[in-house]
């Protein structure tokens, strides 16, 4: 059987030894790329029965605060975040190193377009997913190798955004800010997520989405520039979530 061949017949299976062998950690290998991960899914929030596993580099982590408990990874067809929970992960996840992620027994789920993965929720949360939250748990399902590279961002216009590029590393060139506020987060935000548009020279909007916890939150949003970042759309606006000051091009 495939993997998520059984998403036909229920969206709440638990991993279990009937529905398949939970393959060692140490000798997994990829069978489902994150591009057919989320065309099976087709939005909906699952947790995995079967031995789908998949592989790619860390784009995004936690080093900078704007991401927060998490790491992103690619692996060269679509993205996916991976709420594992704890803090400091950049140094346990850092950017550019190869994971294997083992999925069953995870859930699934997706969040202004882009695919996230982490435990069911307890009974009675409003949550549909949850952090893995501890180490052990971590290392239980992601599988961190020796492989590194620098991962190289896509640069794109606004115009030539869709869905496939949801939770991607994308680069921006010549936006200029199209804001009021001065700030990347300041007291007139009243959400921990502070949002600033941002026009390109075609006269299309991009919003560029900062954390109040992230360590550039109280500076001086730039006047124009290149920008770099995880692609993000809350349903009306596309949105980027910069990693930390050096994705910001003044050139």
């Amino acid at each position: 059987m495939k993997p998520f061949a059984l998403l036909a017949l229920s969206l709440t299976l638990a991993c279990t030894r009937q529905h398949a062998a939970v393959p060692d950690i140490e000798n997994i290998e990829p069978n489902i790329t994150i591009a057919e991960l989320i065309d099976r899914l087709g939005g909906a929030s699952v947790s995995v029965s079967d031995s789908a596993v998949v592989e790619g580099r860390v784009t995004a982590t936690d080093r900078a605060g704007n991401f927060y408990r998490e790491f992103i990874m690619d692996d060269g067809t679509g993205a996916m975040a991976i709420m594992a929970g704890g803090y400091d992960l950049h140094n346990i996840y850092p950017l550019g190193i190869k994971v294997k992620v083992k999925l069953c027994g995870l859930r699934l789920t997706t969040e202004d377009g882009v695919l996230r993965c982490g435990l069911a929720p307890v009974a009675g949360s409003h949550y549909q997913i949850d952090y893995m939250q501890h180490r052990a748990v971590c290392e239980k399902y992601i599988l961190r190798t020796h492989d590194s590279s620098t991962v190289r961002p896509e640069t794109l216009a606004i115009k030539d955004i869709n869905r496939r590029l949801y939770g991607r590393l994308v680069r921006f060139e010549s936006l200029h800010h199209a804001d009021t506020l001065g700030l990347w987060h300041c007291d007139e935000d009243y959400l921990s997520t502070s949002k600033r548009k941002f026009k390109d020279p075609s006269g299309d909007s991009i919003y560029i989405i900062t954390s109040r916890y992230a360590v550039f939150a109280g500076k001086t949003v730039p006047s124009k520039g290149a920008f770099t970042g995880i692609l993000y759309h809350d349903g009306k606006h596309p949105m980027l979530k910069l990693r930390d000051e050096k994705d910001i091009d003044f050139r």
